[in-house]
């Protein structure tokens, strides 16, 4: 088996995992355990959550499920969208593990033939490494109702300070309707660019959420994207533009 860059043993009292997998090079991959532990019955479910980069830039997310009695192997990809979120949910109490494969498959080069007497492909240099990959997982156990559809509301979003010097820390305030995962997600020019931790919070005006700005961060219009995903994994979403300064 290959090594696992972590495991989560998941009970019926500590039901969610969180982490933030960084720096999957392009053409490699992570591998991370969940366990079932103490309280988790045959019947239960894990529900795995993934931040990553969208698929045509050679993203992928597939989760491998060893069943506790047989050892059979099955496959399950998570299909991303077109900002490289998704989620998927598969059986989990009668599991040996199950584990999360984040993949890298960027086959990206700039500077081709830059490097004559490389053995690199294209001579060139690989434009997808250091990737910073996050995921989150649920079992069923948690007190998650199946029958809640309603995303949470993201509202009130606040940008401390105004504008953001380069080199500093932005904090994001925001309100929630309901108890959440939040993220926050900053875009420039409609591109990702980094992904804070998640973070739970209750209901109510919650503060904050952390970004520190790069110190040769570009100066200009940044927008932050709250994203809030309730226990029954329906996601609320709030932006809010902001400056950086020099």
């Amino acid at each position: 088996p290959s090594p696992r860059a972590a495991i989560h043993s998941l009970t019926s009292s500590t039901p969610t995992a969180v982490e933030k997998t960084s720096d999957v090079d392009h053409l490699s991959s992570r591998y991370i355990g969940f366990r079932p532990g103490d309280g988790v019955t045959s019947t239960d479910e894990i529900t795995v959550s993934v931040n990553m980069s969208d698929a045509q830039s050679g993203s992928r997310a597939t989760l491998v499920s060893i069943a506790a009695s047989s050892g059979a192997t099955t496959y399950r990809p998570i299909p991303l969208d077109s900002e490289g979120d998704g989620q998927a949910t598969v059986s989990f109490g009668a599991m040996l593990e199950v584990t999360l494969v984040l993949t890298n498959a960027s086959d990206h080069y700039s500077g081709c033939a830059k490097f004559p007497l490389s053995v690199w492909t294209c001579n060139g240099t690989a434009d997808g490494d250091n990737k910073t990959y996050g995921y989150s997982a649920a079992v069923g156990s948690s007190g998650v109702d199946p029958g809640d559809v309603t995303n949470p509301v993201v509202s009130a979003v606040k940008v401390r300070p105004a504008p953001v010097p380069r080199g500093k820390t932005a904090r994001f305030g925001f309100h929630l309707d309901e108890r959440a995962r939040v993220r926050v997600v900053i875009l420039r020019s409609g591109r990702k660019i980094a992904t804070s931790n998640a973070a739970e919070f209750a209901a109510g005006s919650r503060c904050c959420v952390k970004w520190p700005v790069p110190r040769r961060a570009a100066t200009g219009r940044y927008t932050a994207k709250v994203v809030a995903t309730d226990p029954s994994g329906n996601k609320g979403v709030a932006k809010k533009v902001f400056k950086v300064v020099k």
